[in-house]
């Protein structure tokens, strides 16, 4: 287990200094006049051709169970969604630095599932990571300009920064995909991330929602753009594969600290090598405040982690099985009901968010409580079939 979670935290390493040099790409690219996202898009559809046909062969796909499917997909959507926002971010005004820090909300925000699904105050260290995260967002967004106090040449990308936010929550559910697709084969998450990823940049480029060089630029340089496409679908199998690989190994508190806290700072260093632009004082201020923030979730699971469960787990009455009952039907057979997967389903997968990010499990109340309303629920619908 200790082996499989290191791996995964080399993943996440890998997969935060790929990400980035993704973006750094999207700059230089910009500069060299060359269509950054019409060769991003060409580069993660001509990655899924090879894909598909290795995963044929091996027999990946028919590996598959139907409930694999929605995790399959939420995984490509979330990591669509988290990296579309943070292009879209830096297309409006935002500096990638910028970009980084605000994206590691996603992180403290989910503590607050703990005491909203599982029913437990928050710890100590809950509440001051989620106020310096709140407070470090704030700073970031230069709060003198905000309440009107300064000016601030060219504006503040207001629009940027919340779509940096977005990009954080996306990547929250990024990471609770994988985690809950741990037995897939990464080639097939892979696929999916590709897939849907290739087709949202084209979209972005022909709903108008960035503007770029032409794709017929292309054909004024044909060798630094196949370059450029050859390094972009490198770039992007790395950064794809060890994402998946290493937030399927990794808490996804521990795989979300490890992928902000680089990307945070190539994220700075790129900014200040290629922009020639420092981040200002509330730049690092509010950075530091995310970063601690997310640090401290990190500690506070581990800490949680650490104590033992055997005294919860033997005051815990054991959950009820499937019912069984028979209905008439034109086989003459016997049908399954499981109440307790429907009732439990929505509440077991908020309380297994709220554990990776926060540590927070249900008390023996609250699951003595959810077993009473599992056994309710079968008891109606045992009469219901019975009348």
């Amino acid at each position: 287990m200790v082996a499989s979670e290191v791996m995964g935290m080399l993943l996440m390493a890998i997969a935060a200094l790929a990400a980035q040099l993704t973006l750094v790409l999207q700059t230089i690219m910009t500069e060299w006049n060359m269509p950054f996202h019409f060769i991003l898009g060409c580069a993660e559809i001509l990655l899924c051709i090879p894909l598909f046909w290795l995963l044929c062969i091996k027999g990946g796909f028919s590996m598959l169970k139907r409930s694999d499917l929605k995790w399959i997909w939420l995984r490509g959507l979330c990591g669509t969604l988290a990296f579309v926002f943070q292009l879209l971010a830096i297309h409006n005004g935002a500096h990638m630095g910028d970009v980084s820090a605000l994206g590691s909300i996603n992180v403290v925000v989910a503590a607050a599932l703990g005491r909203t699904f599982l029913g437990e105050s928050l710890h100590a260290l809950h509440v001051i990571a989620i106020s310096l995260s709140v407070a470090g967002a704030f700073v970031i967004t230069k709060p003198e300009a905000l309440l009107g106090l300064k000016h601030v040449d060219g504006g503040v990308p207001y629009l940027g920064y919340l779509l940096a936010m977005a990009s954080g929550f996306a990547s929250g559910g990024l990471f609770i995909a994988s985690r809950k697709s741990q037995h897939i084969d990464g080639w097939v998450m892979t696929l999916s991330v590709a897939l849907q990823e290739g087709f949202s940049v084209w979209l972005l480029v022909v709903t108008g929602l960035v503007v770029e060089h032409p794709a017929a630029q292309i054909a004024s340089a044909p060798l630094e753009a196949g370059g450029c496409l050859a390094l972009m679908i490198c770039i992007v199998i790395v950064s794809i594969f060890s994402m998946n690989l290493g937030s399927q190994k990794c808490p996804a508190a521990m795989s979300s600290t490890i992928f902000t806290s680089l990307q945070l700072s190539a994220a700075y260093t790129s900014q200040v090598l290629l922009s020639r632009k420092a981040p200002d004082n509330f730049s690092i201020i509010g950075s530091v405040m995310m970063l601690t923030a997310v640090a401290l979730m990190a500690l506070s699971r581990w800490r949680t982690s650490q104590k033992s469960s055997a005294d919860g787990e033997a005051e815990v009455e054991a959950a009820p099985g499937p019912v069984v009952m028979e209905n008439e039907s034109s086989s003459g057979g016997a049908s399954t009901y499981s109440a307790a997967s429907d009732v439990d389903d929505t509440e077991s997968l908020a309380s297994f968010v709220a554990h990776e990010f926060s540590g927070l499990t249900p008390s023996s109340e609250n699951i003595r409580q959810r077993h009473t309303r599992v056994a309710a629920t079968i008891m109606g619908a045992s009469a219901g079939v019975a009348a």
